[in-house]
């Protein structure tokens, strides 16, 4: 007959987070790797306490991850629940492998009942998935948002984002590789010289009549994208943390930077269109529709930049687990604090020479 132990399942409780910073995130590394968890989603969980972050285990599992979460500098206790029919299998040999850092050999041993709930570990990595997923790669959990537009459905992040910033970037954080960035600079850079292109003779712009100039701008263009992909991505993450306590790492605030973009590519795209409506207006000589698709172009241009500031605001908020308005203000420290020290390192080598 089973005992009172085996009649109850048990529960890890965190009773108190560390207090700075870098102890939650040495913590969070060490624990996320003896279980084969994501150090992000370990990081967040231990970050305020009380809570339980692990549950519906057996006595012997429970004391396990107690173990491996005390030798990670987590202060935790196991609860006992009321009996339940439902349980975890038994883990402990798994866990205790984990803990001296090698995988079982031939292991069998498999979960009998559901994922546990969203927010907590489980007691060792499950046999069915690796315990550390590439990136790009999206799990089970991890669901695309969608948005409805004039009664058609999307669920593509491309343009979820333009309505839905702080899901999508969850999502794409999660399950976007790092080159969707860089695509995303690229194509706007390649997207944003286009309606130049195509305007430079009602613009009067001299410069970009030549094609070999043009193609000139266009790689220009293409690597001053990247440059401040990752210029203004280092800035996004280091005065989100150091002004604002975000929690991002440098590639969640260059995915932040890039993604922001996308309303800009979108809108882009419709000044494009427009410029090409401005060609065939100058060919049945009607100049006053000239005007009024000039006027146009430069509406949708100030729309996207409005737009992606808003999304770019939404989604540093979302990858610093912050307000948008804290993600607006690493914006604006970052356009300006870098722009005030050059001013200041030109003016002081000015006197000095």
């Amino acid at each position: 007959m089973p005992n009172e132990n085996d009649a109850r399942t048990y529960s890890v409780e965190l009773t108190a987070a560390p207090e700075s910073r870098e102890d939650r995130i040495a913590a969070a590394k060490q624990l996320a790797k003896e279980v084969g968890a994501d150090a992000k989603k370990v990081f967040q969980l231990i970050s305020s306490a009380p809570k339980t972050i692990s549950r519906s285990m057996s006595r012997d599992d429970a004391e396990s991850m107690a173990e491996l979460c005390r030798d990670a500098g987590l202060e935790v206790s196991v609860v006992a629940a009321e009996p339940e029919t439902e349980r975890w299998a038994p883990a402990t040999k798994v866990v205790q492998q984990a803990r001296q850092g090698g995988a079982p050999q031939g292991r069998t041993q498999t979960r009998t009942q559901a994922e546990p709930p969203a927010g907590e570990l489980s007691s060792a990595p499950s046999a069915s998935r690796p315990t550390e997923r590439p990136t790009g790669t999206p799990t089970e959990t991890e669901h695309k948002p969608s948005v409805s537009i004039g009664g058609m459905r999307s669920s593509s992040p491309y343009v979820t984002i333009l309505f839905a910033p702080r899901r999508t970037m969850r999502y794409v954080l999660e399950a976007a590789s790092d080159r969707s960035a860089i695509i995303t600079i690229v194509v706007l850079s390649l997207t944003a010289t286009l309606p130049f292109v195509v305007l430079a003779p009602f613009l009067q712009i001299p410069l970009l009549g030549g094609v070999g100039v043009a193609l000139l701008v266009t790689v220009f263009a293409v690597i001053g994208g990247l440059v401040g992909l990752y210029l203004n991505g280092f800035f996004y993450y280091f005065f989100g943390q150091r002004l604002f306590g975000g929690q991002a790492n440098y590639r969640d605030a260059r995915m932040a930077y890039a993604w922001g973009f996308i309303p800009g590519v979108w809108m882009t795209l419709a000044i494009l269109v427009v410029a090409l409506l401005i060609v065939v207006a100058s060919v049945t000589g009607s100049s006053a529709l000239i005007q009024l698709l000039l006027v146009t172009s430069g509406i949708l241009g100030v729309v996207a930049a409005v737009w992606s500031l808003v999304v770019q605001a939404q989604a540093l908020g979302e990858a610093h687990r912050f307000s948008a308005w804290r993600g607006l203000g690493t914006i604006i420290a970052s356009a300006l604090i870098p722009s005030l020290l050059v001013t200041l390192l030109q003016t002081v080598v000015g006197v000095v020479l």
